[in-house]
């Protein structure tokens, strides 16, 4: 088209990498838009006015720059939040009530049309919400499922959706995912609340999938709070169905083994062979064992309450073929080793200590139980394992002694 001209995205030296990746995600390739930081030039039509908070080389946040939906912004959700994000996220509420904060954030991100232009982001989101939206966007740090999220404001700072935005292989997967079990359960009676799907669009050949907002008020769960009662977990396990399958030949350790080849790991990494190891090993048993569909980041940074009702969120990582109360355990090791920062050793021990009871709630003998936590073991590795083939090494924490604590699993299994 004549007068067109190719997307551009020029933050500048001072720009952080992460800025950089996520307005490239979500403006990059569009004809005839260009993102940058500092003011619009006479006569370009901005399509997005954005404040960099705290600013373009510490980018934790994109907010509006119109100050009331800045501010309904950053409160919006905080009782979900962790204590040290709600703190960061006060303290910038406060500084966008006074007309100072545009001193305070004095990095200004505009995303304008020069000429005609192709829809962008916000027109997509506009066009399925039925009315003009301004965007709050995450910026993150590199992990292999990272992946945009945008808050979908009114201009009264009203929120009307989120929205998450697949833009690699491992995104849109997880993407997909979560659309397909936020279905699944808005369908079903469950005793667990959820987002609740709102539109599923596609972009250049990947998903975006469009949420309303949770009630207000959730309180998220605290570190010490025990996981969700076990008819919970029953509940999301039953969502596509739960069955009885034997682990030899069956779907729990297919999945892992294809999953573990697609990360082209060596046979040579210690890492990669103590997983296949485990792998064989359940495969040998012959436990049959209820299967179903797991959440899979059960953990107190994606649960709370609200009214009596648990509600969960980032259900990115939820999947079919695995063991009932596979959230049991990951929900005590998330805890032990992502929040407590105790060694994989130690974590290991304790999510075997606290599923112990909620498994046999369950049904599990102690002998089911330590299956269970074996194949949950075997995820977390195999986790690491593809985050390590996208490009992003896993932490030392956890390579450093997985070998070990992977072959003392298969040791109780064997």
């Amino acid at each position: 088209m004549a007068g067109v001209t190719v997307a551009a995205i020029d933050l500048g030296p001072r720009a952080h990498a992460d800025l950089g990746w996520v307005v490239s995600v979500l403006w990059g390739g569009v004809d005839g838009v260009e993102a940058r930081l500092g003011e619009p030039r006479p006569g370009e039509v901005v399509l997005a006015d954005l404040l960099v908070v705290p600013d373009a080389t510490r980018p934790r946040l994109l907010v509006p720059r119109d100050r009331r939906a800045a501010r309904a912004a950053v409160a919006a959700g905080a009782s979900t939040r962790g204590r040290s994000s709600r703190l960061g996220r006060a303290a910038a509420g406060l500084a966008l009530r006074t007309p100072a904060s545009r001193i305070v954030f004095r990095d200004r991100l505009v995303v304008v049309a020069r000429g005609a232009t192709a829809p962008t982001i916000g027109d997509l989101l506009a066009d399925v919400l039925g009315r003009p939206v301004l965007l709050t966007v995450n910026v993150r740090p590199p992990t292999p499922a990272r992946k945009p999220v945008l808050q979908a404001l009114d201009p009264a700072g009203s929120v009307l959706a989120y929205a998450k935005v697949g833009w690699h292989e491992v995104s849109d997967a997880n993407v997909r995912a979560e659309a397909d079990v936020l279905r699944a359960v808005a369908a079903a009676d469950l005793e667990v609340g959820a987002p609740v799907p709102v539109a599923e669009l596609e972009r250049g050949g990947h998903p975006i999938l469009v949420t309303a907002p949770m009630p207000r008020g959730i309180r998220r769960l605290d570190l010490d709070d025990a996981a969700p009662p076990v008819a919970v977990t029953r509940g999301i396990a039953s969502l596509a169905g739960l069955r009885e399958e034997p682990l030899i030949d069956g779907a729990i350790v297919r999945r892992l083994r294809d999953r573990l080849a697609a990360t082209g790991s060596p046979s040579s990494d210690d890492h990669a062979s103590a997983v296949a190891s485990l792998l064989e090993a359940l495969d040998a048993r012959a436990d049959v064992v209820p299967v179903g569909t797991w959440h899979g980041d059960w953990s107190p940074w994606n649960l709370g309450v609200h009214e009596g009702r648990v509600w969960a969120w980032d259900w990115e990582y939820a999947r079919p073929d695995v063991p009932l109360g596979l959230d049991v355990v990951h929900y005590g090791f998330q805890v032990a080793f992502i929040a407590q920062r105790r060694s994989l050793t130690e974590a290991v021990a304790r999510s075997r200590t606290l599923a112990e009871a909620p498994l046999a709630a369950l049904g599990f003998d102690p002998a089911g139980r330590e299956v269970v936590c074996a194949e949950h073991l075997a995820e977390v590795a195999v986790r690491y394992l593809e985050s390590r083939a996208e490009g992003v090494e896993p932490p030392a924490r956890f390579t450093a002694g997985a070998g070990d604590v992977i072959r003392a699993a298969t040791a109780r299994i064997t």
